[in-house]
C-alpha cells in the first residue's frame, strides 16, 4: 500500500529534518499522460521549423499564421500578386512559378524565374550548364527550399504544402536512384506500394510501364546489371508509377540511343 499522506523524515538521532509523501498511482498516470502530450506537441513544432531538407521549413511563429491553418496565402503573407497566382493555379490546375530564386552562400543558382506550366502540356527548360534547370526542379520537388519567391502546383505552395505536392507528383532525378540486387519489375512494385497502390493493380501497372520503356525482356534481371540507357529508362518508368498528376524529369534522355529517344 502506497502512503499518500505526508510522512516525517528523521535522521539517525531521531530529529525531524523534513517531510515527504508519495503520489497515488492515478496521479502518476496523469503526470505521464500530460508529459506525453507536451512532448508530442514539442516534437511536432520542432519538426516543422527544422525541416529545411524537405523544402518545407516554416518560421518560428507559423502556428500564428492564418495561412498554415487555412491552406491559403493572404495578401499580408506574399502580396496580392502571389495570392492571385495561387488562385489561378488552383482554378486551372497549372504549375506557376513566381520570381522563384535560390542562392547558396554567395552564389545565385536561380534568379527570379516566373513561368506558367499549363495542365496537360509538356514544358521544357532549356539552357546551358549552370543555368539553373536542376535547381528549379529541386525547388519544385522539395529537395531544397527556395530562397525567394514561390511556386504553386494546383494551388499548393512549395513553401508550405510540399507534402501534399509530393503525394501527387513523380520525379526522375539527374542521377539514377536504384537499389542493388533488386530487379527492374521489383523497383516498380516497391514505388507503387510506396505511393499507395493496391497489390491487385501492381502487376498490370508494372507491365504497362515496362512495355512503355521497352524493358519487358530484362524485367526480371537486377537493375544494377542494366546498361546506362536501360537504367535511365527504368528511372523514367519509376517516375510515372501510380499515374502522378505532374512529373518532373531532369535530363531523362541522357545516355539513350537515338532510337530510344524517338520511342513514343
Amino acid at each position: 500500500m502506497l502512503c499518500t499522506e505526508p510522512c516525517d523524515w528523521v535522521d539517525f538521532r531521531g530529529t525531524r529534518v523534513g517531510s515527504w509523501h508519495i503520489d497515488s498511482v492515478s496521479d502518476s498516470y496523469w503526470f505521464l499522460i500530460c508529459n506525453t502530450i507536451i512532448y508530442l506537441i514539442l516534437a511536432w513544432y520542432f519538426s516543422q521549423i527544422f525541416s529545411a531538407g524537405t523544402g518545407s521549413a516554416k518560421s518560428f511563429l507559423f502556428p500564428l499564421q492564418r495561412s498554415y491553418w487555412t491552406g491559403r496565402l493572404t495578401d499580408d503573407d506574399e502580396g496580392k500578386t502571389s495570392a492571385r497566382e495561387q488562385e489561378r493555379s488552383a482554378a486551372d490546375g497549372s504549375a506557376r512559378l513566381l520570381k522563384l530564386s535560390k542562392a547558396y552562400a554567395e552564389t545565385t543558382a536561380l534568379k527570379e524565374l516566373s513561368v506558367v506550366m499549363c495542365n496537360g502540356e509538356v514544358f521544357c527548360l532549356l539552357g546551358q550548364n549552370g543555368a539553373g534547370k536542376t535547381t528549379t526542379i529541386n525547388c519544385l520537388t522539395g529537395l531544397y527550399p527556395p530562397t525567394h519567391g514561390n511556386a504553386f502546383v494546383r494551388g499548393l505552395s512549395v513553401r508550405s504544402h510540399m507534402t501534399q505536392i509530393q503525394a501527387i507528383m513523380g520525379a526522375c532525378p539527374q542521377d539514377n536512384v536504384l537499389f542493388e540486387g533488386i530487379t527492374g519489375r521489383s523497383h516498380l512494385w516497391f514505388w507503387g506500394r510506396f505511393k499507395g497502390m493496391k497489390r491487385a493493380t501492381l502487376f498490370s501497372e508494372a507491365s504497362r510501364l515496362l512495355s512503355g520503356v521497352d524493358l519487358e525482356d530484362v524485367a526480371g534481371k537486377s537493375a544494377f546489371a542494366y546498361s546506362g540507357g536501360m537504367k535511365r529508362r527504368l528511372s523514367v518508368a519509376m517516375a510515372s508509377v501510380a499515374c502522378p498528376i505532374i512529373v518532373f524529369l531532369d535530363e531523362p534522355t541522357t545516355g539513350l540511343n537515338p532510337l530510344s529517344r524517338m520511342r513514343p
